[in-house]
């Protein structure tokens, strides 16, 4: 993300990162990577079961739940614009980096 992140800036894009780890934890996830934008905290997993990412086992719960790694472009007008779904972490960000290039 960080070789990337001038492609974001010049195209005025906010890049948020969403996990459901406490907001201690990703702080110091933050400040060990060295990460250049921030991480929100979703411990209840209510957006990622809004957008579709969370995956509730049968006969299980949201805290049983995993996630389905993926990335969303939101615009301006608050409209998705790419959705990528079970994407790696760096194949999330050539595609990101890709949409504003393109």
């Amino acid at each position: 993300m960080r070789d990337n992140l001038p492609t974001f800036e010049l195209e005025n894009v906010v890049v948020l990162g969403v996990s459901r780890d406490d907001t201690d934890t990703l702080s110091r996830w933050r400040a060990e990577l060295e990460l250049p934008y921030n991480l929100l905290s979703d411990a209840d997993s209510e957006v990622m079961a809004s957008y579709g990412v969370l995956n509730i086992p049968f006969g299980g719960n949201k805290s049983s739940a995993r996630m389905t790694r993926s990335h969303f472009v939101i615009n301006e007008d608050g409209l998705l614009d790419d959705i990528q779904y079970s994407v790696s972490p760096a194949e999330s960000i050539q595609k990101a980096a890709e949409f504003f290039t393109d």
